[in-house]
């Protein structure tokens, strides 16, 4: 895996694992 490769990968895991952290505490906020 080149430097770049690794870059993308890890950008585009920070994205998905913040989104999923904004919708849990999103879901939480409603009380479920």
């Amino acid at each position: 895996m080149t430097a770049l490769e690794l870059v993308l990968f890890t950008a585009l895991f920070a994205t998905f694992a913040g989104s999923v952290g904004y919708c849990w505490n999103h879901y939480r906020s409603l009380g479920k």
